[in-house]
């Protein structure tokens, strides 16, 4: 044999390969991960150019010479090249038509693929041709099949009578199916024709063309549905369909039908510039079948710089009810959410200082929450902090806060916190003591009748010492004492795991603290 040939499947079903990580996670109700067409040979992922430069070694039990450049390998054979592998009973090589062929059951791997196939024809010049194909990935995500295979030595694939499907190929909870499928490596888009998704044995939903990418160009086009059921929702399908509107910001449009609740609208706008990125998500219930009221839910996210040292940070959520997330949730987690922040700040920082000024919110998603526990909406807010930047001596800081504070059916007002200090820190390597005395001064103006204006003036003093102890074969002990908390601590960083009588503290300090009464 002069050269040995090699059978691409992958390409075959490049749209549906992913780069998640690798366990049977899926979008669609599947009962269980699909069992391996059989067992893999264990090795290690190479990239398209060690695979191109690797050796082909091909074995079998006997090889005749049927002819001039005519072979017939027979018995258990194999051909390996880098992380491809082929297996057949029986492979006929041509080596002048430069074509292949397996009469009898092949199988094939790769890195992503597992594969059967029960004849194939390959031409090195022309197309190749499999038939009855089975195809599995091997991320756990989806497995397949197709009739008939054409591999064409243009790059491109045509697929007749294929299925797709994550589930157990035998008992598919969901499925894909197309009378055709034509693919194209090198504009990277596969199209089909008579494509149904199919619940069980029930088709949902028919589109009689269909466009997707099959590499990591972008491409607009439907995504993967996902398939829900609730007690007090009934069956929920969303069909999301992506929008490739420019390199640095795209959509994704989420049509969703519950059926006890109506047709919901959702979408997806994200966008990404040199000093500025967000997202902004919706859904749109005009009238909820069940309370007959609209349900919505909106959420921006918003980060800009704005030169060396200001910039934007902002996450605006609302939802249109306290029952939103409990009805329409889509995860544990936003079915658990009690309260739903949100904030804007223009935000500033320096080598001694630190600002902002804005406001923040929280409203109240859980239905078991009287709307009186909602926390204070703080609008506008403005914090300021500076620390004079003396690295050898006494320091000073401030911290100050000016607050309005408003709720509904509740005592109203503005309050300004000034907290002047100055600290001395004096540190070694082997002990620290941090004094520090200060003036904290707090006034209200508040929006009821009688002491509308408190105030709140106290001194402060503290003092934050310690002693470190330490000797290779005991670890490192420090001594603390904190004269403005009250407390004294012996703490130890531990060098080893703690002892099972010790598990009380799974860090890698262990503290042992003693209040002192005042």
């Amino acid at each position: 044999m002069r050269r040995a040939v090699f059978i691409p499947l992958i390409i075959a079903i490049a749209p549906f390969a992913s780069a998640a990580p690798t366990t049977c996670s899926v979008a669609l109700p599947c009962p269980a991960c699909a069992v391996p067409l059989f067992l893999a040979v264990p090795g290690a992922a190479l990239t398209p150019e060690q695979r191109a430069v690797a050796n082909t070694e091909v074995g079998a039990g006997s090889v005749r010479v049927l002819a001039d450049e005519q072979y017939r390998l027979e018995g258990e054979v194999v051909v390996n090249r880098a992380d491809q592998w082929l297996w057949s009973e029986r492979l006929d090589y041509n080596a002048a038509e430069g074509t292949m062929q397996s009469p009898g059951p092949m199988r094939f791997q790769n890195d992503g693929l597992l594969a059967r196939a029960a004849t194939a024809t390959w031409h090195e010049e022309g197309a190749s041709e499999l038939t009855g194909m089975q195809f599995q990935l091997r991320d756990g995500r989806g497995n397949g099949r197709a009739d008939n295979a054409t591999l064409e030595a243009d790059g491109k694939t045509r697929l007749t009578t294929a299925a797709f499907t994550s589930c157990e190929p035998t008992d598919p909870a969901w499925q894909i199916t197309a009378g055709q499928i034509n693919l194209d490596q090198t504009s990277g888009v596969g199209r089909a024709r008579q494509v149904t998704l199919r619940l069980g044995d029930v088709p949902v939903l028919y589109l009689p063309y269909a466009r997707f990418p099959i590499d990591d160009r972008r491409q607009s086009g439907l995504l993967i549905p996902t398939l829900g059921n609730s007690n007090n929702a009934g069956y929920d399908l969303i069909v999301p369909y992506y929008l490739n509107l420019a390199a640095n910001y795209d959509a994704t449009l989420s049509p969703r039908f519950i059926r006890d609740r109506g047709a919901m609208l959702g979408g997806e706008f994200r966008y990404l510039g040199a000093t500025q990125r967000g997202e902004v998500d919706f859904t749109w219930l005009d009238r909820d079948d069940r309370t007959g009221n609209r349900r919505s839910a909106f959420d921006w996210t918003h980060q800009a710089q704005l030169g060396a040292h200001w910039f934007v940070d902002a996450s605006l959520r609302d939802v249109s009810d306290q029952r939103y997330f409990e009805d329409f949730g889509e995860s544990l987690t936003s079915v658990a959410t009690s309260l739903l922040p949100s904030h804007a700040y223009l935000r500033g920082r320096g080598a001694w200082w630190n600002a902002s000024f804005g406001g923040d919110r929280q409203q109240v998603t859980d239905p078991r929450l009287t709307p009186d526990v909602e926390p204070y909406r703080r609008l506008p807010r403005t914090q300021f902090e500076l620390l004079s930047p003396n690295l050898a001596g006494p320091q000073f800081g401030l911290v100050s806060e000016w607050v309005r504070f408003q709720k509904d059916d509740a005592l109203n007002g503005d309050r300004l916190d000034l907290y002047p200090y100055l600290s001395w820190p004096i540190e070694s390597t082997a002990a620290f003591v941090r004094p520090q005395i200060g003036y904290r001064y707090t006034a209200y103006d508040l929006e009821r009748i009688g002491d509308a204006s408190p105030t709140r003036a106290v001194g402060i003093a503290s003092l934050d010492a310690g002693l470190f102890f330490e000797r290779a074969e005991m670890g490192r002990w420090r001594l603390d004492a904190d004269v403005g908390a009250a407390t004294v601590c012996v703490v130890r960083a531990l060098r080893r795991p703690v002892g099972p009588a010790l598990v009380r503290y799974s860090g890698t300090d262990l503290q042992l603290c003693l209040a002192v009464p005042r």
